[in-house]
C-alpha cells in the first residue's frame, strides 16, 4: 500500500460533528448553538455555544466545559481564544493540550463579573491536531 495516499487520504477525511458531553456546570445555549467538534482536511473545527446552569463567578479559574477526545485535541500548545459573549461581555475559551475546553475571564470592562445562566458564551476555533 502507498503510505503517501493514505496519509492524504486520511487528512481529506471528514468525520462529521461530533456532540460532546458537557459538564455539570453548563448546558447547551439553544439547539441551534449547540457545541460540535469535527475533522475535516486535516483540520479540528470546535464551535458552539453554552450557558452556565448556575452562575459562575468571573475571574482567571478556568472551568471546563467539555473534554476533546484524543486526536482531536491542540498538541503542541493550549490555544487561548478571546471571545465576545452577552451585551459587552467577553471571555476566554481555551483548548488545553489535554482536551479541555474552559471557560474564564468573564467580563465587561477590566473588572470580572459573574455568568449568569442567561449568559451567551459563544465560540469557534479552526486548528491543526499535529
Amino acid at each position: 500500500y502507498d503510505k503517501g495516499i493514505y496519509q492524504l487520504n486520511k487528512d481529506l477525511a471528514d468525520t462529521g460533528w461530533i456532540y460532546p458531553e458537557l459538564t455539570s456546570q453548563f448546558v447547551d445555549y439553544s439547539e441551534e448553538w449547540k457545541p460540535a467538534y469535527r475533522l475535516k482536511n486535516g483540520y479540528v473545527e470546535v464551535k458552539g455555544a453554552v450557558k452556565p446552569k448556575t452562575s459562575i463567578a468571573g475571574s482567571q479559574d478556568e472551568t471546563i466545559i467539555f473534554t476533546l477526545p484524543e486526536g482531536f485535541r491542540p498538541a503542541r500548545h493550549h490555544i487561548p481564544v478571546l471571545c465576545q459573549g452577552s451585551t459587552r461581555d467577553i471571555w476566554l475559551f481555551q483548548l488545553r493540550t489535554d482536551g479541555a475546553a474552559t471557560f474564564s475571564r468573564y467580563r465587561e470592562t477590566d473588572a470580572y463579573k459573574t455568568a449568569t445562566n442567561s449568559s451567551w458564551l459563544p465560540f469557534q476555533v479552526v486548528f491543526s491536531p499535529d
